[in-house]
Formats: structure tokens, sequence, C-alpha cells
């Protein structure tokens, strides 16, 4: 990617870090074996800028900006003027899009990205026709919690899936979309339990009771889980979380374990660590938890530590700047007062006198 943006013009050396920061800073891609992988929030982005604010993301517009900054720093034009001319144009591209509807953004979308979205399938069926009602058209769409698939027959079909590939849907999950599937009765308060699917993948639902104004509990199914492998005492464990490990031996406070939005976690004195691949949020023990705890303690202080290292050191260059400062003014006002007093040394010759 430097190597492309060095040939295009595009940016300095010094700047080419913070562009690798931000991209990943903003989760519009992600490392896989030190390469970048786009996201698909990377994507919608992109495309977005692309139609609706093309000159801004053009290759020959941030190369030839560089030039102009070399101008302005040779002295050879005026910063402000160069600010007023790109602010103008730039606001006019803004106000252009106050008009848009998020229906004409996300058609452009759909058009723009649906080889992404919609890959071919190997049974040659149309890749944006609906599994669940095999009657309607997915499509990108816009809710509450941001952009998703779903079906062009909602509310009758409510097919949805997170906004990713899917390269092999089970079939289970898909059907699931417009109907739940109920997985018993708890015995312990003889509420219906149920397997569901939302936007964001498969949950468990257990019912509150006929009497209670409280919403149903629910608990969504970890990653990885097979569908069919989620019957009733699954997902009555499920719904115990977030649930008690134990008490930590050094601090005496309780761990306790669960799924947040980010996958399984540890709670321990009001922080989180998250569950590593190969440990089971509903088995985990005592040992594990605090040994993981720990390693993610060490690794919360080491990037703290680095930060304020960071800051000591900007915070220090800071401090030299300033103090050179004042210098250059004593010796701008030494060589002011010096040509003063050379200034003051020179009389006007003496006019001779005519007889």
């Amino acid at each position: 990617l430097v190597k492309q943006m060095e040939e295009l013009g595009i940016g300095r050396p010094s700047t080419y870090a913070s562009i690798m920061q931000v991209l990943r800073d903003r989760n519009y891609v992600t490392m896989d074996s030190r390469r970048f992988k786009p996201e698909d929030r990377g994507r919608i982005v992109t495309a977005f800028l692309m139609k609706f604010f093309t000159r801004y993301v053009d290759f020959d517009f941030t190369a030839e900006l560089e030039e102009e900054l070399d101008v302005i720093a040779n002295g050879d034009l005026h910063w402000k003027e160069s600010l007023r001319l790109f602010w103008k144009d730039f606001k006019d591209a803004v106000d252009g899009t106050k008009d848009l509807t998020i229906t004409q953004v996300i058609d452009h979308l759909n058009e723009e990205l649906g080889a992404h979205f919609f890959p071919k399938r190997e049974d040659g069926k149309d890749p944006r026709t609906c599994d669940a009602c095999d009657d309607g058209q997915l499509s990108l769409k816009l809710g509450k919690y941001g952009a998703f698939i779903g079906c062009s027959n909602y509310p009758e079909c409510k097919f949805t899936r997170p906004l990713i590939i899917q390269e092999g849907e089970d079939k289970d999950a898909v059907a699931l979309a417009n109907e739940p599937k109920e997985l018993g009765v708890d015995p312990d308060t003889g509420r219906t339990v149920s397997l569901r699917r939302g936007p964001y993948g498969p949950y468990v639902q257990i019912d509150p009771a006929p009497e209670s104004k409280d919403k149903p509990k629910r608990q969504g199914v970890p990653r990885g889980t097979e569908i069919a492998d989620v019957d009733l005492k699954a997902a009555l464990k499920l719904l115990e979380l977030p649930r008690e490990v134990g008490n930590h031996p050094e601090t005496g406070k309780m761990i306790k374990a669960g799924i947040g939005r980010f996958g399984p976690f540890l709670q321990h004195e009001g922080k989180y660590s998250s569950i590593p691949k190969g440990d089971d949020v509903l088995s985990i023990g005592i040992n594990r938890a605090v040994v993981v705890i720990a390693e993610a303690t060490e690794r919360r202080a080491a990037r703290e530590a680095k930060k304020a290292e960071k800051e000591a050191a900007g915070g220090a260059k800071a401090k030299t700047t300033k103090k050179k400062a004042p210098a250059k003014k004593k010796s701008a006002a030494k060589k002011k007062t010096t040509a003063k007093k050379s200034t003051a040394k020179k009389k006007p010759a003496a006019k001779k006198k005519t007889g």
C-alpha cells in the first residue's frame, strides 16, 4: 500500500504510519499475516465517497494538493487563499448531499457492492433470492443498529443476516428467520424456551412470566456453535449467563463470565477481559480465569506505559521548542539594535559653503 501511494504521489514518508493507523482504528481493515484485509465498513465508506465525493478521493486531487502544499511552504502561495478555495468547493459538495435520501444511498451501495455481498452461487440460483421465503429479493437495509441484509417481502418474511459474506449458510439458521424453534419448557419456571434469529445471528430466549411486563431474557449463541447442537439443556446454560465463576484468590472479588457484543468475556473488579479462543464461556474454571485476567492486566499495563512514555516524549519535545523560541527573538532584537546603532553612526556629509 505504501509503495502504491509513493508511485501515485500521495502522502509523505512522515504521514504513512498515521494513514495505516487510521485504517485500523476505524475498522476499515484488519491485519492478516502482515497484510491488510478490507472490512465491509471500509467497502461501504469507500463506495459512498467515490459516488458522492468523487473529486476528493481521486488520486490526482490528492497528489496535486501535495504539490500545492510545497508551493505554500516555498512562500509562492498564501495558505489562506488555498484554504478558501478548498473550503468553497468542499462545502458545495457537502451541501449537495443534504437532500439525499437513505433510499438513494442504499440503492447505490446495493448496485456498487452487489457482487461482494451476493457472490455467485454454486447451484446457479440467483444470489439475491431469499432462502427463507424463496420468493423475495435480498438487499442492503439500514436499521437502528446499522446496516444488514434483509428480504424485500418484509414484514411477511423476517429473514435477516449480518452484513458479512455467508459462504455456506446453515439451513437451520435460515429457517429460524421466519419461525422460532421451540426447544422446550424450563423445568424450574414452566416458561417456554426458544431458538430465534436476529440481524446479528441466532439467540435463545425464555418467555417472561404471564403477569410480568418485563422483556423476555435473551442470550446470543456463541460464534462457531452449530445450530443443530443448541437444545434445551444448552439454551438454559446460555440463559444463566453471566454466571459466577468464583472468587479471585488475591482480591476476594467475584469473577463473572458472559457473552457481550464483542464475544465471551470475564468480568473482575469492573474490568472486562476477552476469553481466548479454545476456552468455553460455559465451563471455564477459576484457575484458568485467574490466568486469563492476569495476562489481560499485563497487556493493559504495557499499553498504558507505552502511552505514558509517548506523551512524556511529546511533552519534552514541546518544552524544548518553547525554550528555543525566546532565543530567536532575543537574537532578532539584538540584530535590530545593532542595525539601529550602525545607522546612527552614519551622519550625512556636511554641505560645502558657496562663496
